[in-house]
């Protein structure tokens, strides 16, 4: 049995940290244009970058993407 107390209860809203600290999401931001620079004028360096680095691209978005 679920006993679930009376009256109000005290709640806090805690506001999220940021996951990256300022200095490392811009490296992350770099990074990706830096990247995409590549794919577009040296696409034989890009393709060697990422050969051996399956999923890089996609987990630096993923950061980039959860950071408020």
């Amino acid at each position: 049995m679920i006993v679930i107390p009376k009256g109000d209860i005290p709640t806090t809203i805690i506001p999220p940290e940021p996951m990256l600290s300022v200095e490392d999401f811009q490296l992350l931001r770099d990074f990706e244009q830096i990247m995409d620079s590549l794919k577009l004028y040296d696409n034989k360096t890009y393709t060697e970058t990422l050969q051996d680095r399956k999923g890089l691209l996609d987990s630096v978005k993923m950061l980039l993407r959860l950071q408020p």
